[in-house]
């Protein structure tokens, strides 16, 4: 297991040192991470982190084969990305492996399973939000939770080593709720029977063995179309799993719910002793080949499995892709956790809905060429853009944030960074007036979404939940308001 850091915009890549003595690697404790041991042979380790080094998400996808999910949307620029890359690799004259490396990753979060195609042999690499302060992953928890609707305390009481299941659990239930519209499954199956109500194929071979001499019976066989099927069955299999671990994740829906009555009346047959037959099933095992069904039910079916088999993606797990995992952009998780809250204040959120372009120019090029700001207000006349990096004024962050202000002829405007890194940056925030000789009443706010840094480590759960619920109410109440004054 290697535990990373999301790293676009910060310095967490990893080191590692192999260790003599067991000739393992090892990466010491540091403010950011606990230690961790990789416990893998070193030349096994090396093929493979080689194999996978520098190859973006579309490369990864393609030799995935449809095991590697995403949760949300993920920016264009972020996935033309390496999605880890190798540094700095000492190696020693006799050995095909080096002593020491670095790891650096992208703005992509998840967990992974990497796979050597001629070598029994995989590692798992999760990568954690790296505006938390330890392995429990509170803040990242605490997002989750407002985005997908879903208990907090709830969340983090499964353990910090069940993150990364969760997330396969919220995945599953998006997806569920995305295949609603569809209806069941249904598939054709063969039914043998063996009574008087003939219909279909006879079965001679079986009705001599069953009825001859005396039997007043006729075996056959036939085929129909039923929502008794295995790719139900497992469905219902992964539902009942996620129903005893993490029931809240199916309460938040009316239509899922109705939907998953359905799906336990159609089942009729299902058992709950039949798990590990129905993972080696061919019809769970293979690609759902129907177009109108694979587009609700394949990815249904492959996290359905990814959650059966147990160690969520253990390295052990019956998959024999090169690459399968979930994953998901920073960046999309921090600015739909800030819809969740500025929605309720009237404003427009459009970049990944998009929702509310905005033309750049008029006439005949209108249309050619929109902007997208992510929250916009026409009545209150303010322009917000989210940016999941440390607080800072960057130039193409303030270029981008005037343009939005030049086209859409706001007063005022506004960049939301994530919980400071540490309290001192603080006075740096705050409300400026921007240079220029028309409207000098505009005006532009910086904000960290938390005035301090986050909770120290061993805070507890609902003390975290009472400081994320307080700068909640400190974003609405002395951020917008303020900026809603005239």
């Amino acid at each position: 297991m290697i535990r990373l850091r999301d790293n676009r915009f910060g310095s967490f890549a990893r080191f590692f040192r192999r260790m003599e003595e067991t000739d393992r690697y090892f990466a010491p404790q540091n403010p950011d991470f606990g230690e961790s041991v990789i416990d893998k042979v070193p030349e096994d380790l090396w093929q493979i982190l080689t194999r996978f080094n520098g190859k973006t998400l579309s490369q990864l996808r393609q030799m995935g084969n449809g095991s590697l999910l995403t949760l949300g949307e993920i920016a264009d620029d972020t996935g033309d990305q390496a999605f880890f890359k190798l540094f700095n690799p000492g190696f020693s004259p006799d050995r095909n492996h080096p002593e020491s490396f670095a790891l650096e990753t992208s703005n992509l979060m998840g967990v992974l399973k990497f796979r050597h195609p001629e070598k029994d042999c995989a590692i798992q690499m999760e990568i954690h939000s790296r505006f938390d302060r330890d392995d429990r992953q509170l803040f990242l928890n605490y997002m989750l939770s407002k985005v997908f609707q879903v208990d907090f305390l709830e969340l983090v009481s499964a353990g910090s080593e069940h993150i990364w299941e969760i997330l396969l659990a919220i995945m599953f239930c998006r997806k569920l709720k995305d295949a609603v519209p569809a209806g069941l499954y249904k598939e054709y199956r063969t039914f043998a029977e063996n009574d008087l109500k003939f219909r279909g194929r006879l079965d001679l071979s079986r009705h001599l063995r069953q009825n001859y001499p005396l039997r007043d019976k006729i075996a056959y066989s036939y085929r129909a179309i039923t929502f008794d099927n295995p790719i139900n069955h497992l469905l219902r299999s992964a539902v009942e799993l996620i129903r005893r671990k993490y029931p809240a994740l199916l309460d938040f829906d009316p239509d899922t719910r109705d939907f998953l009555t359905e799906l336990k009346s159609a089942t009729a047959t299902w058992s709950s002793g039949k798990v590990r037959d129905l993972l080696r099933h061919p019809s769970c095992c293979n690609t759902i080949r129907h177009p109108y069904f694979a587009a609700y039910f394949e990815e249904l079916r492959i996290l359905a499995k990814m959650l059966l088999e147990g160690d969520s993606l253990s390295i052990y797990s019956a998959s024999s892709e090169e690459v399968s995992g979930v994953i998901f952009d920073g960046a999309w998780l921090w600015e739909m956790y800030i819809a969740s809250l500025l929605e309720k204040e009237g404003f427009l959120h459009a970049r990944y809905g998009r929702k509310g372009a905005i033309d750049i120019f008029k006439g005949s090029k209108a249309g050619m060429s929109q902007m997208y700001p992510d929250f916009y207000s026409k009545e209150d006349q303010i322009v917000l853009d989210t940016k999941y990096k440390r607080a800072h004024d960057g130039r193409e962050d303030l270029l981008q944030l005037l343009s939005y202000v030049f086209i859409t002829g706001s007063r005022r405007c506004g960049l939301i960074y994530p919980p400071l890194e540490d309290d001192s940056i603080q006075d740096n925030l705050g409300p400026v007036g921007i240079a220029q000789q028309y409207y000098p009443e505009k005006e532009c706010f910086w904000w960290s979404f938390a005035c301090s840094a986050l909770p120290p480590a061993d805070t507890s759960v609902q003390d975290f939940a009472a400081f994320m619920h307080k700068e909640e109410t400190r974003l609405s109440e002395d951020y917008i308001r303020v900026m809603r004054l005239n």
